[in-house]
């Protein structure tokens, strides 16, 4: 009796052994399965739906025409669902919502993405805004916004349309809106990194601009008004100093 129970007891002692493990790697495994399932439902929106100027994405992109629109969408849905904080997913995401007339879930997405810090949604929310796409805010000062932090984030056509509407006037009431200093800035990062002919053209053509809103006489007294102000010597009394553009 004595050794029928020791029997007993170890095999039951293996058969808790294997359960205990069975479930540890179970588990292990199933963790192991979703990483992996993410990362597989992820890719395949990557495949389906990256933008080929995009320059965050991982593949070479697909354009609007030769997009399985449908499957791209539900590939991309899938991947939102289970990598919410991916910016890149949830951009594609936005990108093939959009292309298939779904404008109010698109633009959310977009903003999703843009918040998340991804600079190619940055770029394409503050273009909503200012195209007024349907279900897009209405303030043009949300476009200088995303537009600026998609340019701080190295996006080329972000930069020129930042130059293109300052020079507009379309910024001037924006509080946060870039000064002279800070569009000679981006002109310069612009121009460094222009990729073609026409680019360099659009580029130019802004230069001039630029330098017909405020000639280097109107800079050079904007800038002493602006240094007194910050030494406390200015005439103005706190207040800003007078806009020198040419509008």
């Amino acid at each position: 009796m004595m050794r029928s129970g020791w029997r007993s007891l170890r095999v039951g002692a293996v058969f808790g052994f294997w359960a205990i493990g069975g479930v540890a790697l179970a588990g292990y495994s199933t963790t192991a399965s979703s990483s992996a399932e993410v990362a597989a439902l992820v890719a395949e929106c990557d495949r389906l739906a990256a933008h080929p100027e995009d320059p965050a994405r991982v593949t070479a992109g697909v354009s609007q025409s030769k997009m399985e629109k449908p499957v791209a969408l539900a590939a991309c849905a899938k991947a939102a669902e289970v990598a919410p904080d991916n910016g890149r997913v949830r951009y594609q995401h936005a990108r093939v919502m959009f292309y298939l007339g779904q404008n109010q879930p698109a633009v959310a997405e977009m903003q999703a993405a843009a918040d998340l810090g991804y600079v190619q949604a940055q770029y394409i929310f503050g273009t909503f805004i200012a195209r007024a796409r349907p279900y897009a805010p209405t303030d043009i000062c949300l476009a200088e916004r995303y537009w600026r932090e998609a340019s701080d984030g190295g996006r080329q056509a972000a930069r020129v349309q930042y130059l293109r509407f300052s020079l507009q006037g379309r910024f001037a009431d924006c509080e946060a809106s870039l000064n002279r200093e800070g569009l000679e800035a981006l002109y310069e990062k612009s121009a460094a990194e222009a990729k073609d002919f026409y680019e360099r053209i659009t580029l130019e053509d802004l230069r001039a601009e630029l330098d017909a809103r405020m000639p280097d006489s109107a800079n050079a007294l904007w800038q002493r008004c602006a240094s007194s102000m910050d030494d406390g010597s200015s005439d103005y009394a706190g207040r800003p100093c007078p806009s020198l553009w040419r509008h």
